[in-house]
């Protein structure tokens, strides 16, 4: 068989298996169940927890399992050996590029100034999201509790300490605080995507100024990810340093105490920071401590266990063993239940439902990245060190498990980030893909500038700054410290809507003399605005979903006894009303309840007598 027929017979047939998953994916449906009774898009539908995960795994597994057996069974004389793919791994660097290193130190500081010419953001509040986040530090402020009096659901950082380290930080307990806070994480992790970009630029041996413009390339595409299209946010950070590390490690593995150490670290840390990017994190670190094992790189493991087993005991200590217990309860609850509250059916692929177009790309994406890792790691080709080879297909499995975040809540923002690490992997199959044709056809001789020190010296920054800055940036760092103060001053009441003041003002004359309000909508930031603690954990009540919380929030109102709880928000309209949803809390407000006042959009209630 030719060459180019077998090329062809692999593509048809890859390609008729995903004809194949397509038909399938109608087919797979799994056994509705619901013994936490939570109540949401699933269950009005009957739709299992687990559909759209299995049909997942179905649809981009097979193109996978047909083009993996397809490439072995006929290309059997141009595989590498089990062995020489997975334990004789390692990676070639090219000789030190200084050019590339001062190109790094350029962007980081050309990131730092673009912070301060970013305009601070007017927008009106988003009582639910930043809500969220606002409610949780408010709490913390009023009990120095966390997981005890909280429900979180994201995580520890991202709905408590986030706000709150921003008022530490600012002095002013207040939305521009927190939103400024936000900013400067955000330009964290560009700074962090860049470096990340810089240490996976430096592995495929490629000519210094190929290696320069790649360099450019993937940054540029992280901070449009970033700041563009903000399919990645500041959540995302641990696991860019969690590939970093593991790079690292690969690379250098002289220095496996500290990368090694700081991987298990990451499990704890990243967990606090956001549960489901901590699941993520671990669940691609198992594979690499096998292939570790397999390496008989024992220090590496055992630093790794160190790391894992020192961070856990250090948290404990410091929380305590009543908040760590609350700590692991809230986690398990949150992981078993998720789905269930905020889960959204996946769109058929190919077809004509809400985001179906989207959720397909993704998937081609996420088959088309596989099938290049195969090729990569069976090819005995060495244009790529099988090192880099392997922490390539680390970087897939990590892109492959985070599009369950797309998977979960499929609307266009969750589908969007949840490609992200994909998209940035296709970035690097197609930027090598581009040079390897530049360099077959010798298309470099002609741009002039790639093999010109002096002009890419002037070119590449040119390009970065220019993505980066218009001419209104300078006027905002030279007025920096001005907006800055201005900014985390302003009332709260200047991101509300009128209905909104009028609202915040009617509860703070009636809670005036009580130690706590309790909301009953999917307004959460209410309580911080009028600040008063939350009557019940459940300050967040979008994702408080099972039976047996309901119950939970129940006794606690009975015993703080909040003589006002506010009910029919203008946020109800997302998903399921909270009165559908939560029914045995329902019951209980209706009996002892009754609505002391109508007020714009919102209900008031009144403990009755």
């Amino acid at each position: 068989m030719s060459r180019h027929f077998s090329n062809l017979f692999i593509f048809i047939l890859t390609i008729l298996s995903v004809a194949v998953g397509t038909y399938l994916w109608k087919e797979i449906n799994l056994p509705y169940v619901n013994p936490q009774e939570i109540i949401g898009i699933y269950s009005k539908l009957g739709h299992s927890d687990l559909n759209d995960t299995v049909r997942f795994i179905v649809f981009t597994g097979l193109p996978l399992t047909t083009f993996f057996l397809l490439f072995v069974i006929i290309k059997k004389n141009e595989c590498d050996s089990l062995k020489n793919i997975f334990l004789n791994s390692h990676i070639n660097e090219n000789n030190k590029n200084t050019l590339l290193k001062i190109f790094l130190y350029i962007f980081i500081s050309v990131i730092i100034v673009k912070f301060f010419s970013l305009d601070f953001s007017n927008n009106k509040m988003d009582l639910f999201h930043e809500g969220q986040q606002l409610g949780g530090a408010n709490i913390f402020n009023e009990t120095n509790k966390l997981f005890l009096h909280s429900y979180f659901t994201t995580g520890l950082f991202f709905s408590t300490l986030n706000a709150k380290i921003a008022w530490l930080i600012t002095g002013e307990q207040s939305l521009g605080s927190y939103r400024i806070f936000v900013l400067f994480l955000q330009s964290l992790t560009e700074i962090i995507y860049i470096i990340f970009c810089y240490n996976l630029c430096r592995v495929f041996n490629l000519e210094k100024n190929y290696e320069i413009l790649f360099f450019l390339i993937l940054s540029l595409f992280s901070i449009y990810l970033i700041s563009s299209s903000q399919a990645i946010s500041f959540r995302d950070i641990p696991l860019v340093l969690f590939l970093i590390f593991i790079l690292k490690l690969i690379r250098d593995p002289s220095h496996n105490f500290i990368y090694s150490f700081f991987i298990g670290f990451l499990t704890i840390f990243t967990l606090l920071w956001s549960l489901d990017r901590g699941i993520y994190l671990i669940a691609t670190l198992f594979p690499f401590i096998i292939w570790l094992f397999l390496k008989k790189r024992k220090t590496q493991i055992f630093f790794i266990f160190t790391g894992i087993i020192l961070s856990w005991t250090v948290l404990y200590l410091i929380i305590g063993h009543e908040e760590f217990e609350a700590f692991v309860d809230n986690s398990i609850t949150i992981l078993r239940n998720s789905a269930f509250f905020h889960g959204i059916v996946y769109p058929t692929p190919f077809s004509s439902e809400i985001n179906s177009t989207r959720g397909t790309k993704s998937l081609l994406i996420i088959i088309l990245n596989g099938i290049i890792i195969i090729s990569l790691l069976l090819s005995k080709k060495q244009s790529i060190s099988r090192g880099t080879k392997f922490f390539l297909l680390i970087f897939f499995l990590l892109s492959y498990i985070f599009y369950k975040t797309g998977l979960t809540r499929s609307d266009g923002w969750h589908l969007k980030q949840g490609i992200s690490f994909n998209l940035l992997l296709l970035a690097v199959f197609v930027c090598l893909f581009f040079f390897r044709i530049l360099k077959k056809y010798q298309i470099n001789k002609k741009l002039n500038f790639l093999n010109n020190n002096y002009l890419i010296v002037v070119i590449i920054p040119i390009i970065f700054i220019f993505f980066n800055f218009n001419t209104k940036n300078y006027s905002n760092i030279k007025n920096f410290s001005n907006r800055y103060h201005d900014f985390i001053k302003l009332d709260d009441n200047f991101f509300l809507t009128d209905d909104q003041i009028k609202l915040v003002d009617r509860l703070k004359e009636l809670t005036n003399n009580e130690n706590c309000f309790q909301v009953f909508t999917y307004e959460s930031a209410i309580p911080y605005l009028i600040r008063k603690q939350s009557c019940s954990k459940f300050y967040h009540i979008f994702n408080l979903g099972s039976k047996k919380h309901q119950y939970d929030f129940i006794e606690e109102i009975i015993l703080t006894k909040p003589k006002y709880i506010l009910f029919e928000g203008t946020y109800d309209g997302w998903g399921v009303v909270p009165k559908e949803r939560f029914p045995y809390i329902y019951e209980y407000i209706k009996k002892n309840y009754t609505v002391g006042e109508t007020f714009i959009s919102w209900k008031i209630l009144y403990l009755k007598k």
